[in-house]
Order: structure tokens, then C-alpha cells, then sequence
């Protein structure tokens, strides 16, 4: 089973796929059982039909929880103001962009920010930011999720019960994966119909195929050593598909080793394991606890609304006179006579709704929700409410990083080469650029760099003055990593060195002629020939005061 699947034995990829479903179903079990208290349609109950109806939980703060995580982890995924990534040039590279002109430079800082915005553009081309949001829910809840991104067209997702994956059991890198769809036969081309009918033919055991029918297509994708492999490329994907057994021409394809198009991204990693484990999954407890309170106090609350009326035996009071008894009315009776049914749990209820308040209060820090983050007290600042959600960003720092390893860096890569493919761009070699993630954990660590570093300009200019400041710190390095903590592109806002220089230079002039009065534009004129004049090397003997030139 833990073998690697080879084509040429008669086995067939639904067998193979039969083969590991069996190492996936604990993570499949456990997947229905956190949705079914958070958000159930992601994984329905494996026992009922497609139209068997989905059960309601009785709380709604595990679905908030999810998709509130959800839409964070998308903002710091996929930015849509800016983009997730740079590309930072190496070392040796930037040696040799230090002997260049100025103006050469420019440009090739400006080609590369223009690269990256091209890079950027298959993100709206690729529709990815509704399939990143659906798969960042999968991920909250299952732990696994698996994203292709072809070349051409919209990427999708599949959830975990569509797909098995093998893994290296050191590093963790997938070897094998298998997809399963449904399709209907009308929807395949009229090649893959034809090969079908004829294996009808072939083997009288298979069955007959209708036009309605839906068949099964196998996707298998496996890593594989390069034989033939360049400096960088020491594994190779290779991939097919098969409809009932039958291996469909032409679906054969290859790509390098650092051009995945299938990714079987993770939440948390676990060492030695084919599958993660879902964020939501180290809160089950107290979701369930919650779950089974707010189903007692829904039912409890439903019991103490209805109201009931008692009547004593041999009572003189009659139910049937008291029902015909307008408002305000009178019937004979005595008092005792009827009662009102009452449960007396308004303790027992007290209890419950407190300690529900308290898990919900847990699970809303956990799940990153403003109600939570903001204190309960008359005066709340901002600044307060700042502090604390950067305390639980903070305690985020390890799914961010983990972000950064299984999704942010594969998809940088892969939307690289998606336009590569389109023509859009020339691929960069890794000798002159690096990529850099400028979003998620980078972000947390660039936050921190930025409060230290307004606390400590603030501390020095408390202490010594704003003069005393000014003269040691370098305010254009300073403004570069203020505006690259918060993630501004500098090459939009900032003035080059030489627009700084032409900048001085007038205002210098403009303060000349406020101090030399009406006269020092003209005597800065004449400074500006002299100057010319020394550059030169030579004047006109009409400025010099010689005879002026015979005209004819």
C-alpha cells in the first residue's frame, strides 16, 4: 500500500485510490465532526444521501469563528490593496546595480516592480481569491485542502474526501496524490466517449454506458526523479487521468519539479503524517461543550415560554365555562381551583447561560472576534483595542508562518510561472532575485520593528530634543522603513535622488531671493552664466567687451 503506484501492472487508479482512502478516513471522520459545529455543508454527514438534509447547530460561534479567520487569512494571503510578495535582489546582484547610472538604475527597480504587478495580474485571471476563501475554511476545519492552479482558466479547490495524498515521511513533500471526480458522460469529448464505448465492446464484463450516466475521471499525480535534470531541476511531476480504467490519450503531461500545479495545502503539520490538522480541531472541546449548553438552553427556554394551566380534581371551576369567558369576564369558581405550570430552573438556567458566556468569550479570542477583543466597561480606547489585537495576531505568528511555507511561497512560484507560460513576463533567474513574502508572519515581525522604532524616535526626541535627533538620524532611512512596514511601495510616493536634488536647489534659490530682495534674481542669472561660462572654458568676445562681429 505504501508502495508507489506503477502504470504498467494492471492495476488501475481506482484501486490505488481504494488503497489509501483508508489511511485518510480518521481525518475524514474528524473533519464531519468539527462541521458539524461550525459550518456543516463542507463536510455533510457520510451516512446521508446528497439530498438528505444538513443538521443546524445550536450555536452560531463556530461559523463566525471560521469565517472570520477565514477572511483574515485571505486578506494576509491575497492583499487587495498590494501584493503578498517582492522579489529582493541577491547580493551579487546588488554590487553590480551599484555601478550603474542612476538613471539605469531607475529603471531596473521600476522593471522590477513592473514585474511583480504583472506576476499579480494572474490573481484576478485565475479567479483565486473565492477559491483561497473557500479554501482557507477547509483548512480551519479539516486541516486539508487541495488547490490546483493550470496554466490557463480559473483554479479550483477539492475538499478532503475527493482526493488521497502520499507523503515523505522526513520532509513532508507530497510523492503521490489521487483526484476523484464525477462527471456525465455527454460532458467528455467525443474521443474519450468513443474509447469508453469500445471497452464495452472489448470486455462483455464492463457495463453499457448511457448518455446520462456519470462515471468517475482519476486524476494521478506523482513526483518522480529527474534523470535528465538541469541544475535545479532534480524532480519532475509527472501526471494522467483514467475514466473507469481507462487511460485517456493525450492527458499525459510533465512539468519541472518547482512548477507544481496541485497543491495539498495543510493547516498544521504533523511529523510524519500524510494529512494536517484543522485550527478549530485544538478548540473541539469547548465547542462542544458550547454546543450541548446552547441546545439545553434553547430547549429549556422553548419548555418555560409555553404556558400551561393545571385544574384541581373535583374542582368547582369548569375548563370548558372558563374557555367561553370573554376579557374581563366572570365564571364561578374558587381560587385554587387552577394553577400555572411551572418549571422553577431559573438557577439551574443562570448556571448554564454563565458558564456558555464564558466559552463563548474563550472561543471569540480564539477566533480573533472583535466582540471579544473589545472590553465590556463604559470607556473603552482604541488604543486598548489596538493592544489587545495585536496580542492575538501575535498568537497567530505560527499558522502565519505556516502560511508562508505551504501557501504563500508555492503560489508566488506558481503564479510566476502560470504568466511565464501566457508570455506575459521572462522568468527571473534565482541568481539575480530572491523572493521575499511581505505579508503574514513578515508582516507581525515588521509591525514590531515599527513600535520600536517610534518609541524609541519618540524616547530620544523626549530626551534630547528634536535637534539633537535630526542630526544623527538618516530621515530618508527612517521614512523607508516606516512606509515598508506598512507595506507601501516607495516607488510610488517617493521622489527620486534626483527630483530630492532639483527640490533643494529651488528652494535654496527661493530663499535667496527673499534675503537679496528684487535684484537677486537677476544676480543669480549672472552667477548662472559665469558658471557656464568656467564649464565652458570660452566666452563670446561680445561679453568680453571686443568688437562684435562685421555682419555682411
Amino acid at each position: 500500500m505504501a508502495m508507489e503506484y506503477n502504470s504498467s501492472n494492471s492495476s488501475t487508479l481506482d484501486e490505488r485510490y481504494k488503497g489509501l482512502v483508508s489511511g485518510r478516513q480518521e481525518y475524514v471522520n474528524r473533519a464531519e465532526e468539527i462541521a458539524s459545529l461550525t459550518i456543516p455543508y463542507l463536510y455533510p454527514p457520510a451516512q446521508g444521501s446528497q439530498n438528505s438534509p444538513i443538521p443546524d447547530p445550536y450555536q452560531s460561534i463556530g461559523s463566525r469563528g471560521v469565517n472570520n479567520l477565514a477572511s483574515k487569512f485571505l486578506l494576509v494571503t491575497l492583499p487587495s490593496q498590494r501584493g503578498f510578495f517582492q522579489y529582493r535582489l541577491t547580493p551579487t546582484t546588488e554590487k553590480l546595480i551599484e555601478e550603474l547610472a542612476p538613471e539605469e538604475k531607475a529603471d531596473f527597480e521600476r522593471s522590477l516592480v513592473q514585474h511583480e504587478r504583472d506576476v499579480l495580474r494572474q490573481v484576478d485571471d485565475a479567479e483565486l481569491r473565492p477559491v483561497m476563501f473557500m479554501c482557507f475554511k477547509h483548512l480551519l476545519v479539516s486541516g486539508n485542502v487541495l488547490l490546483h492552479i493550470p496554466n490557463k482558466g480559473p483554479a479550483r479547490y477539492f475538499p478532503l474526501t475527493h482526493y488521497v495524498c502520499r507523503r515523505d515521511p522526513r520532509t513532508g513533500s507530497p510523492l503521490e496524490i489521487i483526484i476523484k471526480e464525477e462527471a456525465s458522460l455527454s460532458t467528455l469529448s467525443e474521443d474519450v466517449q468513443a474509447i469508453l464505448y469500445s471497452s464495452v465492446n472489448e470486455d462483455a464484463n464492463n457495463k453499457s454506458y448511457e448518455d446520462d450516466d456519470t462515471v468517475c475521471i482519476y486524476t494521478y499525480v506523482c513526483r518522480k526523479y529527474n534523470k535528465n535534470r538541469g541544475k535545479s531541476d532534480k524532480f519532475k511531476w509527472v501526471s494522467w487521468q483514467e475514466v473507469d480504467g481507462v487511460r485517456i490519450p493525450g492527458s499525459d503531461s510533465e512539468t519541472p519539479g518547482e512548477d507544481s500545479h496541485w497543491f495539498p495545502l495543510r493547516m498544521i503539520r504533523i511529523s510524519g503524517e500524510n494529512y494536517g490538522r484543522g485550527y478549530v480541531e485544538e478548540y473541539a472541546g469547548d465547542l462542544s461543550v458550547c454546543e450541548d449548553l446552547s441546545e439545553a438552553l434553547v430547549e429549556g427556554s422553548l419548555i418555560a415560554a409555553q404556558t400551561k394551566f393545571g385544574v384541581r380534581p373535583n374542582a368547582m371551576t369548569s375548563p370548558k365555562e372558563l374557555e367561553q369567558v370573554r376579557n374581563g369576564g366572570f365564571f364561578d369558581g374558587e381560587e385554587g381551583d387552577l394553577w400555572t405550570l411551572k418549571t422553577n430552573k431559573q438557577i439551574d438556567f443562570r448556571v448554564a447561560l454563565e458558564t456558555q458566556r464564558d466559552l463563548r468569550t474563550a472561543l471569540g479570542y480564539a477566533f480573533l472576534l472583535n466582540s471579544s477583543v473589545q472590553r465590556q466597561a463604559e470607556r473603552v480606547t482604541a488604543e486598548e483595542i489596538r493592544t489587545v489585537m495585536q496580542e492575538l495576531q501575535d498568537a497567530l505568528g505560527g499558522a502565519y508562518s505556516n502560511l508562508e511555507a505551504e501557501i504563500q511561497r508555492p503560489l508566488a512560484n506558481r503564479l510566476t510561472y502560470r504568466a511565464a507560460s501566457q508570455g506575459t513576463i521572462q522568468p527571473l533567474s534565482e541568481d539575480d532575485v530572491e523572493l521575499l513574502i511581505v505579508t503574514g508572519f513578515e508582516a507581525i515581525d515588521r509591525g514590531h520593528e515599527m513600535n520600536a522604532l517610534s518609541q524609541a524616535i519618540a524616547v530620544a526626541t523626549q530626551l534630547l530634543g528634536p535637534e539633537a535627533v535630526a542630526a544623527v538620524v538618516d530621515s530618508k532611512k527612517a521614512m523607508n522603513q516606516i512606509f515598508t512596514s506598512h507595506g507601501v511601495d516607495k516607488m510610488d510616493v517617493f521622489f527620486t535622488d534626483e527630483e530630492i536634488a532639483e527640490r533643494e536647489q529651488q528652494a535654496q534659490m527661493r530663499q535667496m531671493a527673499e534675503q537679496l530682495g528684487p535684484n537677486a534674481i537677476s544676480q543669480m542669472g549672472g552667477m548662472a552664466r559665469e558658471q557656464a561660462e568656467r564649464q565652458g572654458g570660452m566666452t563670446s568676445p561680445t561679453e568680453e567687451g571686443g568688437p562684435e562681429a562685421p555682419t555682411e
